[in-house]
């Protein structure tokens, strides 16, 4: 971890040649032969060496000489037609759960503070990239466990996060596209005989993946093993048409493994009643302080765990604590969501005005002999009212943006968490899969309240919480516009039109839109249009008995 840690440090510093002036030349007697690019490489610090590799216009190619010298592991990545450059490992997570490595999970940094995740060499993010079509990328894998083949992924899902319909250079606004594949997977056998840059010699088997949309073949992912150590050492995998393939082969493998942090491990939560598993509030039996610590509750689909660390640590630990003790599999980092009991009390005391405020509406349509709309803030209540809504500190976080910026990294203090001064502090950080649209699991976008209606516009709240606007209908907008509101992890409210809501009330719809920036997507939402026009026409049934 000191040598990570270091190596970070000296990606992130920005190095600057020193240039003589016009005027040091003159009176320097006579310059020395311009040294090469590999030259510079092999005399400068690791902080100097990362930047001219980063700013070099053309493929780099060390030799093997200089890959084997070099005191980080590093790997070639080339996006789409772009040239090839070099990324360093600047994190090394191992995945474990009961005590078995499951995995790597890694993350490579380029001198931009670009960033490819890795999971056990297949990518799973794409962070901060500097292209004008894809700002962030996320990879989802789904294997067919009902089959049995544990090991053959089924799907294969690309989401990149890109400009928007709304999207200006003054005011950037994004969207995520979804492109998802079925999987082929072809039987590994082929051999292939590789040299890699540090000169070692290795007959790699060959693995590849068909990626087909609508029957017909689109991509094909390849995969080199190393039957040593089963590593994938070299691959070209299928990022979604705006990029085209990452082209990845190791450099320098990095092969002391991934310790652990200085904190308490994450412990699975114990089945207290029935097969519910519940958090047990803790308090100190020493005597100290318990102010000092904050437990950190994870709530990961089915299971549950508990961990204890000092104050006012930081978020990137326990995510990072919890990769190496618990988690099964790489979670999607845009539904990440943090929260507090403190911050949830102050939260239900937000939603009991909402539907205070959502009864006043519908007594104010049956005033003005308004009945369908006074039908319609009714079942608006109800929906509300079954809302699995979680108060979050934050919308989506990105474990590597986490590590770069501490404005992305927030501190776990005590008094955000401060429920009762004799029992430890607690936050609760839920995880949750990839969005997908599958029977019986979370569908790739929620749609709530009046979900019957035909509306000139709906709001959208996508992953990371932002609410826009989008006109849905044929003679207002255009198929990008609509795009918007399909988003993967997005939450689409239908609700009564704008132009119908009453002075007082305008801004109802925002508001409901802000609550629905704290939806819950650890729990399952199981609610169907089918069962909304149920719902609807009991509503109605009582709007009318109310009116009589």
């Amino acid at each position: 971890m000191k040598h990570i840690k270091h190596l970070i440090s000296a990606v992130l510093v920005s190095a600057t040649l020193a240039l003589p002036t016009h005027a040091q030349q003159q009176s320097a007697p006579e310059q020395p032969e311009p040294e090469t690019l590999q030259q510079r490489l092999l005399g400068k610090s690791a902080e100097a060496s990362l930047k001219l590799l980063f700013d070099s216009p053309e493929d780099y190619t060390v030799t093997p000489e200089q890959a084997r010298a070099l005191p980080y592991a590093a790997n070639y990545a080339r996006v789409g037609e772009g040239v090839r450059g070099l990324v360093v490992l600047g994190e090394n997570d191992n995945v474990v759960q009961n005590g078995n490595v499951l995995g790597l999970r890694q993350q490579w940094f380029t001198g931009a503070k670009e960033v490819v995740e890795t999971y056990n060499g297949r990518v799973i993010s794409l962070q901060n990239l500097n292209t004008p079509q894809v700002k962030h990328l996320w990879i989802s894998r789904v294997t067919d466990t009902a089959s049995g083949h544990n090991n053959e992924y089924t799907e294969y899902h690309v989401d990149a996060r890109i400009p928007s319909p709304y999207h200006t250079a003054h005011k950037p606004h994004y969207m995520t596209k979804r492109h998802s594949y079925k999987v082929n997977t072809l039987a590994a056998g082929e051999n292939e005989q590789l040299t890699m840059p540090n000169g070692r010699e290795v007959k790699a088997t060959i693995t590849r993946e068909v990626l087909f949309q609508h029957g017909e073949p689109q991509a094909t992912n390849e995969f080199w093993h190393d039957p040593a150590t089963g590593r994938i050492i070299q691959s070209k995998q299928w990022l979604g048409p705006e990029l085209g393939y990452l082209e990845f082969t190791e450099v320098q493998p990095y092969n002391r493994g991934a310790g652990n942090m200085q904190n308490w491990a994450f412990s699975p939560v114990g089945i207290k009643s029935g097969t519910e598993q519940e958090f047990q509030q803790l308090t100190t039996t020493d005597g100290s302080d318990p102010l000092q610590y904050v437990e950190v509750r994870v709530v990961d689909g089915s299971a549950k765990y508990t961990g204890l660390f000092y104050a006012n640590s930081r978020l990137n630990q326990v995510v990072t604590e919890f990769h190496r003790n618990g988690v099964q599999q790489p979670y999607y980092e845009p539904l990440t969501r943090l929260s507090s009991g403190k911050l949830q009390q102050q939260f239900e005391a937000r939603k009991q005005g909402m539907a205070t405020k959502l009864a006043l509406l519908q007594q104010t349509y049956m005033h003005d002999g308004e009945t369908e709309l006074a039908k319609q803030a009714s079942a608006l209540a109800t929906a509300f009212s079954h809302w699995p809504l979680r108060a979050s500190y934050i919308h989506g976080m990105s474990l590597a943006n986490a590590r770069l910026d501490l404005a992305q990294n927030p501190v776990l203090n005590t008094q955000d968490a401060l429920t009762s001064t004799s029992s430890i502090p607690h936050y609760e950080l839920r995880l949750s899969t990839a969005p997908l649209d599958r029977q019986g699991e979370q569908a790739a976008t929620q749609h709530v309240g009046l979900t019957y209606t035909n509306p000139e516009y709906v709001y959208v709240i996508d992953a990371f919480g932002v609410i826009t606007k989008v006109p849905m209908q044929s003679y207002n907008s255009n198929a990008e516009q609509r795009a918007i509101a399909e988003q993967p992890g997005a939450v689409v409210l239908y609700s009564i039109e704008d132009s119908d809501l009453p002075k007082g009330f305008r801004d109802i719809n925002l508001q409901l839109a802000q609550f629905l920036q704290h939806w819950d997507f650890s729990v399952i939402w199981q609610e169907s249009m089918t069962n909304d026009r149920k719902r609807y026409k009991n509503m109605s049934n009582d709007a009318n008995s109310s009116a009589e």
